[in-house]
């Protein structure tokens, strides 16, 4: 193999982030299924008439060739296949596209593959774009947060052990992993959660996008799901996440 085609790459993925570089490139994140996230620079993609401009826009999902650059990879080509124009021009499930993109940032290393979660990731932007239901980024979240390896462990009670079908009602306690039951709770700031919601919870670990986004819930348990969720997230990053604020602000307006 020439020294070139080491140097040269093609990669699947869709732009998770961007952010302008030097006086006219811009510095694009690329979450591929090849290499995970990939940092690339796109020369001159801020000047008028830019080939690339238009084809490196955040949340574009196609094919893209890169070349490894001293400090930084050039990306040299691009042939976009989806840009989500539904989602993008929602502002619910646009600010739900920045949250994941920069949960994704946040949490993944940096040129290290995984093809599940880049898998769960996609099917997540597709059914956005198509107009799914709106809790449904929290519950890839939760998957996420298992993929990463900080699943919780609700089986049972981590004190008494009585398993996660009783009715008694349980609390999770995030800095110990697991699901404590109201007789065993000795902290009222646990968050509590229902034996529904620990079935649906259960239910995402064992499977992929494609089952548990077509999980038939009442509203109210998914939206207690998704906030126990992003509650969650928090503890795990021990620090705000921006765009969740945004979103935030976008929905209540």
């Amino acid at each position: 193999m020439s020294n070139l085609a080491k140097k040269h790459q093609k990669l699947s993925g869709l732009i998770i982030g961007k952010k302008n570089f030097f006086e006219a490139d811009k510095v694009i994140h690329i979450f591929s299924i090849q290499k995970g996230i990939v940092r690339a620079n796109v020369k001159g993609a801020r000047r008028p008439g830019s080939k690339l401009a238009g084809s490196t826009e955040l949340f574009t999902l196609g094919e893209f060739d890169i070349v490894k650059g001293k400090n930084l990879d050039i990306l040299v080509s691009a042939h976009p296949t989806c840009h989500f124009e539904n989602a993008c021009g929602n502002l619910d499930n646009v600010s739900d596209y920045f949250v994941v993109s920069e949960i994704l940032q946040k949490l993944m290393p940096e040129e290290v593959p995984n093809e599940k979660i880049y898998s769960e990731t996609v099917s997540l932007f597709q059914a956005l774009d198509r107009g799914c239901h709106k809790y449904l980024t929290g519950l890839y979240v939760y998957k996420l947060i298992i993929l990463l390896g900080y699943g919780l462990d609700l089986g049972k009670c981590a004190k008494c052990k009585k398993n996660e079908s009783s009715k008694e009602g349980y609390h999770i306690n995030f800095k110990e992993g697991s699901i404590i039951c109201t007789q065993c709770m000795r902290h009222s700031n646990l968050t509590a959660i229902t034996a529904d919601e620990l079935k649906v919870l259960r239910f995402i670990e064992h499977s992929d996008f494609g089952k548990y986004s077509k999980i038939n819930m009442p509203e109210q348990t998914a939206k207690n799901i998704s906030h126990m969720v992003f509650e969650y997230l928090d503890f795990i990053y021990q620090n705000e996440f921006k765009s969740r604020r945004f979103a935030n602000a976008l929905k209540n307006l």
